[in-house]
């Protein structure tokens, strides 16, 4: 069953209410310090974000849609490809584009991908078609040696008719040549209708089994087993298994999804986790997970929905982000190239992302679209925010479930942060919006902890608690609707107000997403 509309409103209130929470030692001797201490951790340097401009030169995250990522050992950069875009007019914009960055902070924009063939070749939809004109969602993996890039070639925008295709280099940076078809929705007589064929993803197993995850709203998210050589184990296009497994789909949803799939194995929690997005691309796209022990599926949200159910009015998939707005007195640091007509609007449509393993660290790369009235546009009943960026955030596993940072990468370390240092002033974001709608940031406080190790937490006249495990980081709220919130504490860089902070991110045991950043 869905989430109780009463209690829904209800969280909603209690995010306001925070800021009428006074900060009381723990005799009740008056103010405290506001996070103290937070001196003395290793806070990231400045990461300021250029907003306004389309020139790859000035922010190279800008137009990087549905993008991917990965690292190369040999020269240590991370690579990011990405959607077919021409934002930048002075940049070829077919091809798949390809970024790279030493650090995933700083960024530059490298080029295409594919070569002239393999483009001529993945445009061509016979002779009474139309061309291609745009290749969609790539994906890139490592294989002994090779880099195997994969990307669907859709017959037009909207439609259901497309191919995954294979195309490998020896270079990160290509020229890619194409292999084959690894899976095709094109409609062909006396073949099964399907899946979209679009937006592919790779997982390998343990125990050396690769899947690739792919699909979209037309007919839900499968799962189709790959060959040593990267093509499909099945190839009968007139089969009755040749799509693969359901694993996800848009059930009783009233929100259009699910689409942008990618499953990450977690060999410390034994789970595969599968994200997709839910929502319109333009405005209220989301990033969503469930989680299997089987790579196959059953995959179910926090709540305990199969991805695949068909409830009335109930989204499966437990949401991570949605569009948001912080507040911001100085968003992205100094703007050299943003108009008279811009101004803060928070972000969009944060979605089709993608999780990476680098180590013992976790990351997650998805778009996002600029939410400032300057780029809104409106076409049948659908508001779209034009510009959109790519974006990095760190990535946590808490309770076994992952989550993601208020804000963009920036470098920050994971160090041991004190409970005295948390007490103070935040805003804090709970993503519970039915339609997916802007969440805005709402004003809270903390108290200090107390001897017992509980810290005091008014809200709207009615009392709850707070406690923190300083080895963990790991902060524990008690909410006096009675729920608790688990959520991990980190240092982050507010690219809203351009400094150093304090943020934290994490569910509650009702299923829902809270973000939280230090204020001032």
């Amino acid at each position: 069953m869905g989430y109780n509309k009463a209690r829904h409103l209800f969280r909603k209130t209690m995010c306001v209410v925070l800021s009428a929470v006074l900060l009381m030692g723990s005799a009740g001797c008056g103010a405290s310090a506001n996070h103290a201490g937070m001196e003395e951790l290793q806070m990231p340097k400045e990461a300021d974000f250029a907003f306004g401009t389309t020139k790859y030169s000035e922010n190279a995250q800008v137009g990087g849609h549905d993008p991917c990522m990965i690292k190369d050992t040999s020269s240590g950069y991370y690579y990011a490809y990405s959607t077919d875009n021409s934002v930048d007019s002075t940049k070829p914009g077919k091809g798949i584009q390809i970024r790279r960055s030493k650090d995933l902070v700083n960024w530059e924009y490298v080029g295409i991908a594919l070569s002239e063939k393999a483009i001529l070749q993945a445009q061509d939809n016979g002779p009474d078609e139309k061309a291609v004109e745009t290749f969609w969602a790539p994906c890139v993996q490592y294989v002994n040696g090779q880099y195997r890039l994969y990307y669907a070639a859709t017959k037009a925008f909207g439609s259901d008719e497309s191919r995954i295709w294979l195309a490998t280099s020896a270079s990160p940076q290509g020229p890619f040549e194409n292999r084959g078809i690894v899976v095709s929705s094109w409609a062909e007589d006396g073949a099964p209708t399907g899946p979209n064929a679009i937006d592919p993803e790779i997982v390998t197993t343990p125990e050396g089994k690769t899947y690739m995850t792919y699909g979209s709203f037309f007919g839900g998210i499968f799962l189709k087993e790959l060959k040593a050589d990267g093509m499909a184990v099945n190839t009968d296009r007139k089969s009755a298994d040749y799509f693969g497994t359901c694993i996800a789909n848009k059930g009783g949803s009233a929100i259009d999804g699910p689409e942008g799939s990618s499953i990450l194995y977690n060999k410390a929690t034994g789970y595969y986790y599968l994200f997709l997005s839910y929502g319109w691309l333009g405005d209220t796209y989301d990033i969503r997970v469930g989680r299997s022990k089987a790579v196959t599926g059953p995959y179910k949200d926090y709540l305990g929905h199969e991805m695949t159910e068909k409830q009335t009015g109930l989204t499966t998939g437990t949401k991570l982000a949605a569009s948001y707005r912080f507040t911001a007195s100085k968003p992205g640091g100094t703007q050299k190239y943003t108009g008279d007509d811009w101004a803060w609007g928070g972000f969009r449509g944060p979605g089709h992302g993608s999780p990476y393993q680098d180590g013992d660290n976790f990351y997650f790369i998805h778009h996002i679209r600029d939410g400032a009235d300057c780029y809104k546009t409106e076409s049948d009943g659908k508001d779209t925010y034009t510009m959109h960026y790519m974006m990095v955030r760190k990535m946590y596993f808490v309770d076994g479930w992952p989550v993601l940072s208020p804000e963009r990468y920036a470098g920050e370390k994971e160090q041991k942060i004190s409970a005295g240092t948390l007490s103070g002033n935040w805003e804090c974001i709970s993503f519970t919006s039915y339609d997916n709608s802007q969440e805005t940031s709402v004003k809270a406080s903390l108290s200090p902890l107390g001897k017992d190790g509980t810290g005091k937490l008014e809200l709207d006249g009615k009392s709850g608690s707070w406690s923190y495990n300083e080895g963990q980081n790991l902060l524990t709220l008690k909410l006096p609707d009675g729920s608790v919130l688990h959520a991990k504490a980190e240092t982050c860089w507010d690219l809203e107000n351009s400094r150093a902070a304090l943020c934290f991110t994490g569910l509650s045991d009702d299923g829902v997403a809270w973000w939280g950043k230090s204020a001032t």
